[in-house]
């Protein structure tokens, strides 16, 4: 090939390569987007698998962006792949480290891993960044709380709570972080509050009751028990507690009809762990002889 038509082939090349360089940053935009659209058409029905490949595809095409890691991590997490979510939360945390929802998701994932010591690290790592987000002090509450270490589970619910002052389900866990310490005045306290804010919720009664139980304040424990029984009386536990409380106040026959009727609500898994249930069964009705002309 002559030399002057060389350098001219050479000279089309590198414009046309100048000018694909010049283009190819919207072109993988716009090609990032469709994969987004298409992954999100099938989060909506709920199919991770398919929703994984095109976000997948949207990385290839613009590995930099943090919020498509993030978002490939939240539906590995969905999809129950716990390692990979990992991944793709941690590069997320590598591409934009100030960003604490990227640490606090990283967090979740070490959590649902069973890496507690990891979950605990990130989500303090969230918290220096955010320390106003309520959502994060919660988490560590709860990773505190799996780890045992109630001490730090209660004061991390206490900040929640003191950011969020309307939530009963902070209150909620700080009891129950409370009842594990066996501080039972300031379980009720919490209990308490959890019940103010959210009279209806069967749950946040059941522990009030549960709490003054613990505590031996039987009519109190009753009547709370109660109250959560009229508004779910298909769990088993309520009524578990119920006839302990009725059995604790010598009122045997209606602790009877509590007892069985956890036995006919339970049964498999669940009845093993009210295993204890035919003991107070049998004593309410060796009490029940004992104390014949007793009116319940």
């Amino acid at each position: 090939m002559p030399k002057k038509y060389f350098l001219l082939l050479l000279t089309i090349l590198l414009s046309l390569l100048s000018f694909s360089y010049q283009c190819s940053p919207a072109q993988a935009q716009d090609e990032v987007q469709d994969y987004l659209r298409l992954a999100q058409d099938f989060l909506e029905i709920k199919d991770y698998n398919q929703a994984i490949q095109y976000l997948h595809r949207a990385v290839q095409a613009d590995p930099k962006d943090p919020q498509i890691h993030d978002l490939l991590g939240i539906t590995y997490e969905k999809n129950g792949e716990y390692k990979k979510a990992i991944e793709s939360f941690l590069q997320a945390t590598i591409l934009k480290h100030q960003e604490s929802i990227y640490h606090s998701h990283l967090a979740i994932a070490y959590y649902e891993n069973g890496e507690l010591e990891k979950a605990i690290q990130s989500n303090l790592q969230a918290i220096t960044l955010d320390p106003k987000m309520d959502k994060y002090q919660h988490n560590l509450g709860l990773f505190y709380f799996q780890a045992k270490e109630y001490d730090k589970a209660v004061n991390a619910y206490k900040k929640a709570a003191e950011l969020q002052p309307q939530d009963a389900d902070y209150r909620s866990k700080l009891g129950l972080a409370y009842i594990q310490l066996k501080n039972l005045s300031e379980a009720i306290r919490s209990f308490q509050m959890a019940v103010n804010l959210a009279p209806e919720n069967d749950q946040y009664n059941y522990y009030l009751g549960l709490a003054y139980y613990y505590a031996k304040d039987y009519d109190e424990a009753i009547r709370f028990l109660k109250k959560s029984i009229e508004m779910n009386g298909k769990i088993p536990f309520y009524h578990n507690y119920l006839g302990q409380a009725y059995l604790a106040r010598g009122e045997y026959e209606k602790a009877i009809n509590s007892f069985l009727q956890v036995i006919a609500l339970s049964s498999g898994r669940l009845h093993d762990q009210l295993g204890d249930v035919e003991v107070h069964l049998a004593e309410a009705k060796k009490g029940l002889q004992e104390t014949p002309g007793k009116n319940n």
